[in-house]
Protein backbone atom coordinates (compact mmCIF):
# COMPACT_ATOMS: atom_id res chain seq x y z
CA UNK A 1 0.00 0.00 0.00
CA UNK A 2 1.17 3.73 -1.02
CA UNK A 3 2.72 5.12 1.99
CA UNK A 4 0.44 8.15 2.69
CA UNK A 5 2.06 11.70 4.14
CA UNK A 6 2.07 11.94 7.77
CA UNK A 7 -1.32 14.96 7.74
CA UNK A 8 -3.40 12.59 5.43
CA UNK A 9 -2.38 9.78 8.06
CA UNK A 10 -3.87 11.72 10.67
CA UNK A 11 -6.66 12.98 8.50
CA UNK A 12 -7.90 9.50 7.62
CA UNK A 13 -7.03 7.59 10.75
CA UNK A 14 -9.04 10.48 13.10
CA UNK A 15 -11.16 13.19 10.86
CA UNK A 16 -12.65 11.08 8.09
CA UNK A 17 -13.94 7.84 10.12
CA UNK A 18 -15.95 10.85 12.50
CA UNK A 19 -17.04 12.90 9.50
CA UNK A 20 -18.49 9.95 7.74
CA UNK A 21 -20.34 8.62 11.23
CA UNK A 22 -21.80 12.45 11.09
CA UNK A 23 -22.50 11.81 7.77
CA UNK A 24 -24.41 8.59 7.76
CA UNK A 25 -26.24 9.66 11.18
CA UNK A 26 -27.67 12.29 9.10
CA UNK A 27 -28.79 9.76 6.24
CA UNK A 28 -32.44 8.27 6.23
CA UNK A 29 -32.62 4.76 8.28
CA UNK A 30 -32.11 1.87 6.07
CA UNK A 31 -32.84 -1.46 6.62
CA UNK A 32 -31.48 -4.26 4.50
CA UNK A 33 -33.60 -6.87 2.32
CA UNK A 34 -32.93 -10.67 2.98
CA UNK A 35 -31.18 -10.82 -0.18
CA UNK A 36 -28.25 -8.41 1.01
CA UNK A 37 -25.36 -10.91 1.24
CA UNK A 38 -21.23 -9.61 2.86
CA UNK A 39 -18.83 -10.85 1.97
CA UNK A 40 -14.94 -10.24 3.09
CA UNK A 41 -12.80 -7.91 0.71
CA UNK A 42 -8.95 -6.95 0.82
CA UNK A 43 -8.09 -3.10 1.27
CA UNK A 44 -5.10 -2.73 -0.92
CA UNK A 45 -3.39 -0.51 -3.35
CA UNK A 46 -5.86 -2.30 -6.22
CA UNK A 47 -9.21 -1.62 -4.78
CA UNK A 48 -10.86 1.42 -7.14
CA UNK A 49 -11.74 4.52 -5.22
CA UNK A 50 -15.51 5.12 -3.90
CA UNK A 51 -16.68 7.96 -6.16
CA UNK A 52 -19.13 8.78 -4.14
CA UNK A 53 -17.35 9.05 -0.77
CA UNK A 54 -14.45 10.71 -2.89
CA UNK A 55 -17.17 13.68 -3.32
CA UNK A 56 -18.02 13.18 -0.44
CA UNK A 57 -14.65 14.47 1.66
CA UNK A 58 -12.73 16.58 -1.57
CA UNK A 59 -14.05 20.27 0.09
CA UNK A 60 -12.51 18.86 3.20
CA UNK A 61 -9.45 17.63 1.64
CA UNK A 62 -9.03 20.79 -0.13
CA UNK A 63 -9.24 23.00 3.12
CA UNK A 64 -6.81 20.54 4.78
CA UNK A 65 -4.16 20.55 1.67
CA UNK A 66 -4.26 24.42 2.16
CA UNK A 67 -3.79 24.45 5.71
CA UNK A 68 -1.26 21.97 5.70
CA UNK A 69 1.02 23.65 3.00
CA UNK A 70 1.35 26.53 4.99
CA UNK A 71 4.81 28.08 5.90
CA UNK A 72 5.21 29.02 9.22
CA UNK A 73 8.56 30.10 9.72
CA UNK A 74 11.95 29.57 8.27
CA UNK A 75 14.92 27.17 9.19
CA UNK A 76 18.41 28.77 9.71
CA UNK A 77 20.29 25.16 9.11
CA UNK A 78 18.95 21.18 8.57
CA UNK A 79 18.00 20.08 12.11
CA UNK A 80 18.28 16.40 12.67
CA UNK A 81 19.78 14.12 15.59
CA UNK A 82 22.65 13.28 14.13
CA UNK A 83 24.59 11.37 15.69
CA UNK A 84 22.34 9.86 16.52
CA UNK A 85 22.73 9.23 20.57
CA UNK A 86 23.12 11.89 23.33
CA UNK A 87 22.57 15.56 22.35
CA UNK A 88 21.26 16.42 18.73
CA UNK A 89 20.57 19.77 17.03
CA UNK A 90 17.02 19.26 16.78
CA UNK A 91 16.82 17.51 20.00
CA UNK A 92 18.28 20.35 21.60
CA UNK A 93 15.90 22.73 19.75
CA UNK A 94 12.79 20.83 20.68
CA UNK A 95 13.75 20.85 24.27
CA UNK A 96 14.45 24.49 24.44
CA UNK A 97 11.21 25.47 22.83
CA UNK A 98 8.89 23.12 25.17
CA UNK A 99 10.37 25.01 28.08
CA UNK A 100 10.04 28.58 26.68
CA UNK A 101 6.60 28.09 25.57
CA UNK A 102 5.26 25.44 28.85
CA UNK A 103 6.47 28.51 30.90
CA UNK A 104 4.68 31.26 28.78
CA UNK A 105 1.38 29.00 29.93
CA UNK A 106 2.37 28.27 33.28
CA UNK A 107 2.73 31.58 34.06
CA UNK A 108 6.04 30.68 36.63
CA UNK A 109 9.56 29.08 35.99
CA UNK A 110 10.02 25.44 35.37
CA UNK A 111 13.57 23.74 36.48
CA UNK A 112 13.80 21.34 32.72
CA UNK A 113 11.78 20.05 29.80
CA UNK A 114 12.66 16.69 28.28
CA UNK A 115 12.06 15.67 24.80
CA UNK A 116 12.77 11.77 23.52
CA UNK A 117 14.24 12.82 20.48
CA UNK A 118 15.23 9.67 19.49
CA UNK A 119 11.37 8.09 18.82
CA UNK A 120 9.24 10.78 19.82
CA UNK A 121 10.60 13.41 16.74
CA UNK A 122 9.90 11.41 13.74
CA UNK A 123 11.70 13.44 10.81
CA UNK A 124 13.83 16.44 10.57
CA UNK A 125 13.69 20.59 9.93
CA UNK A 126 15.17 20.87 6.53
CA UNK A 127 17.13 24.59 5.94
CA UNK A 128 14.69 26.62 4.49
CA UNK A 129 10.73 27.63 4.27
CA UNK A 130 8.99 24.95 7.78
CA UNK A 131 5.22 24.10 6.59
CA UNK A 132 2.64 23.01 8.99
CA UNK A 133 3.17 19.54 7.01
CA UNK A 134 7.11 19.41 8.20
CA UNK A 135 5.55 19.65 11.73
CA UNK A 136 3.20 16.92 11.65
CA UNK A 137 5.45 14.66 10.27
CA UNK A 138 7.61 15.24 12.56
CA UNK A 139 5.55 15.21 15.41
CA UNK A 140 3.17 12.79 13.96
CA UNK A 141 1.72 11.98 18.10
CA UNK A 142 -1.54 13.47 19.85
CA UNK A 143 0.97 14.39 23.45
CA UNK A 144 -0.12 16.70 25.58
CA UNK A 145 2.67 18.46 27.84
CA UNK A 146 2.51 17.87 31.77
CA UNK A 147 4.26 19.70 34.54
CA UNK A 148 6.09 17.39 37.56
CA UNK A 149 7.56 18.36 40.70
CA UNK A 150 10.23 15.80 41.33
CA UNK A 151 11.93 14.48 44.24
CA UNK A 152 15.88 14.50 44.37
CA UNK A 153 15.26 10.74 44.45
CA UNK A 154 12.92 10.83 41.63
CA UNK A 155 15.40 13.45 39.52
CA UNK A 156 18.25 11.26 40.24
CA UNK A 157 16.77 8.20 38.82
CA UNK A 158 15.08 10.44 35.77
CA UNK A 159 18.86 11.54 34.70
CA UNK A 160 19.84 8.05 35.09
CA UNK A 161 17.31 6.63 33.08
CA UNK A 162 18.43 9.35 30.38
CA UNK A 163 21.87 8.71 30.89
CA UNK A 164 20.71 4.71 30.09
CA UNK A 165 18.15 5.28 27.21
CA UNK A 166 20.26 7.55 25.41
CA UNK A 167 17.51 8.94 23.57
CA UNK A 168 16.03 12.11 25.11
CA UNK A 169 17.28 15.78 24.65
CA UNK A 170 17.25 17.97 28.31
CA UNK A 171 16.45 21.92 28.40
CA UNK A 172 18.37 23.59 31.26
CA UNK A 173 20.49 20.71 32.46
CA UNK A 174 23.89 19.23 31.71
CA UNK A 175 25.50 15.84 32.61
CA UNK A 176 27.92 13.17 31.18
CA UNK A 177 27.16 9.48 30.74
CA UNK A 178 29.74 7.41 31.96
CA UNK A 179 28.23 3.73 31.49
CA UNK A 180 24.43 3.42 31.97
CA UNK A 181 24.83 5.81 35.10
CA UNK A 182 24.65 10.26 34.76
CA UNK A 183 27.58 11.78 36.47
CA UNK A 184 28.39 15.97 37.19
CA UNK A 185 24.46 16.76 36.85
CA UNK A 186 23.76 20.08 36.93
CA UNK A 187 20.18 21.76 36.34
CA UNK A 188 19.85 25.64 35.72
CA UNK A 189 24.11 26.22 35.91
CA UNK A 190 23.89 24.98 39.33
CA UNK A 191 24.84 21.42 41.04
CA UNK A 192 22.26 19.00 41.69
CA UNK A 193 20.81 19.38 44.86
CA UNK A 194 19.38 16.16 46.08
CA UNK A 195 17.53 17.63 48.66
CA UNK A 196 15.73 19.70 46.88
CA UNK A 197 12.54 19.02 44.49
CA UNK A 198 12.50 19.60 40.87
CA UNK A 199 9.84 20.58 38.16
CA UNK A 200 9.98 19.19 34.67
CA UNK A 201 7.84 19.83 31.56
CA UNK A 202 7.16 15.93 29.80
CA UNK A 203 4.70 15.27 27.53
CA UNK A 204 2.08 12.76 28.90
CA UNK A 205 3.55 9.78 27.42
CA UNK A 206 6.83 9.92 29.15
CA UNK A 207 5.35 10.86 32.22
CA UNK A 208 2.78 7.95 32.01
CA UNK A 209 5.73 5.20 31.56
CA UNK A 210 6.82 5.62 28.51
CA UNK A 211 10.77 5.55 27.55
CA UNK A 212 11.29 3.45 30.81
CA UNK A 213 10.35 6.32 33.18
CA UNK A 214 7.43 4.12 34.67
CA UNK A 215 8.85 5.50 38.20
CA UNK A 216 7.31 9.01 36.92
CA UNK A 217 4.18 7.49 38.78
CA UNK A 218 5.63 8.76 41.94
CA UNK A 219 6.31 12.40 40.83
CA UNK A 220 3.62 14.88 41.38
CA UNK A 221 1.42 16.72 38.76
CA UNK A 222 1.28 19.96 38.96
CA UNK A 223 -0.42 21.28 35.81
CA UNK A 224 -2.17 19.57 32.87
CA UNK A 225 -1.40 22.51 30.36
CA UNK A 226 -3.76 21.52 27.91
CA UNK A 227 -1.28 21.97 25.20
CA UNK A 228 0.11 19.79 22.79
CA UNK A 229 3.54 19.16 22.07
CA UNK A 230 3.25 19.59 18.33
CA UNK A 231 0.96 23.01 18.67
CA UNK A 232 4.42 24.38 21.10
CA UNK A 233 6.72 23.57 18.13
CA UNK A 234 4.28 25.43 15.64
CA UNK A 235 3.82 28.61 17.93
CA UNK A 236 7.30 28.77 18.96
CA UNK A 237 8.44 28.91 15.22
CA UNK A 238 5.48 31.12 14.08
CA UNK A 239 6.97 33.64 17.42
CA UNK A 240 10.87 33.03 15.93
CA UNK A 241 9.04 34.30 12.39
CA UNK A 242 7.47 36.85 13.94
CA UNK A 243 10.58 38.52 15.10
CA UNK A 244 12.03 37.99 11.66
CA UNK A 245 14.26 35.03 13.19
CA UNK A 246 15.15 31.80 12.10
CA UNK A 247 15.16 28.09 13.74
CA UNK A 248 18.96 27.38 14.37
CA UNK A 249 20.35 24.67 16.87
CA UNK A 250 23.37 24.38 19.06
CA UNK A 251 25.31 21.41 20.06
CA UNK A 252 26.50 22.69 23.93
CA UNK A 253 27.75 20.25 25.56
CA UNK A 254 24.65 19.52 27.73
CA UNK A 255 24.83 15.76 27.11
CA UNK A 256 28.45 14.16 27.02
CA UNK A 257 28.80 10.19 26.89
CA UNK A 258 32.31 9.06 27.76
CA UNK A 259 32.84 5.00 26.85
Amino acid sequence: MNKLPSPYREFTRYFLPGLLMVLLACSPAYTPGSDVKAQNMEVNKNLAADSTITAMIQPYKADLDREISMIIGWAGEKLDNAPGRGESKLGNFVADLLLIQSEKKYGEPIDMAIINAHGGLRSTISQGPISMENIFELMPFENNMLVLELSGSLTRQFFDNCAKTKRNNIAEAKFTVVGNKATDISIGGKPFDPNRRYTLTISDYLANGGGGFGFLSQAKVIADLNYKTRDMIIDHIKDLSAQKKKAWGQLDGRIKIIN
